[in-house]
């Protein structure tokens, strides 16, 4: 069993995502989770004005990720045959995700895993410990590594009720 989250931009409203951020955590060994950080597809120059400021609002206000962060070019099979070495059970697993759009969103992308949704609000996600910082920089909640781990907590505290 995993927990998935990522964060984006959405430049297109009702559009596919540009993955900016991406973490799986395991049920299985949580210490050692999966995570990216995507550079952009494109340059900045290819934005209309109007993307532009819809990527600059979610910046300051959700995700606080920039435009160019990110090493790594996101590759979707790339990153599925990534899934499938760092956890050897892939597979055969469930992966969670909160909210629909992000689980269409994730099962389009990566069609040899199951993905489901997991039902719960946000708000009644349990708060992470302070130790736990996201690997690249703090930024914030809207973190996918967070958020990830929210999941993963929220699951567990519920198994042990």
């Amino acid at each position: 069993m995993f927990f998935i989250d990522f964060e984006a931009f959405q430049i297109v409203k009702g559009g596919d995502f540009i993955l900016k951020e991406l973490a799986i955590v395991s049920i299985d060994n949580p210490l050692k989770p999966l995570y990216c950080l995507f550079r952009p597809p494109y340059t900045w120059d290819n934005l209309t004005e109007d993307q532009k400021k819809q990527c600059q609002y979610v910046t300051r206000n959700i995700h606080h990720l920039e435009w160019y962060e990110g090493v790594i070019r996101f590759c979707g099979s790339c990153i599925q045959y990534n899934i499938m070495d760092a956890f050897e059970f892939a597979t055969n697993s469930t992966f969670y995700a909160m909210g629909k759009q992000k689980c269409k969103f994730l099962q389009d992308m990566f069609p040899y895993l199951k993905i489901i949704e997991y039902i719960v609000r946000y708000e009644n996600l349990p708060i992470i410990p302070p130790h736990i910082k996201c690997l690249t920089r703090e930024h914030g909640d809207h973190c996918a590594l967070k958020k990830a781990y929210r999941l993963y907590l929220h699951y567990i505290q519920s198994v042990n009720n």
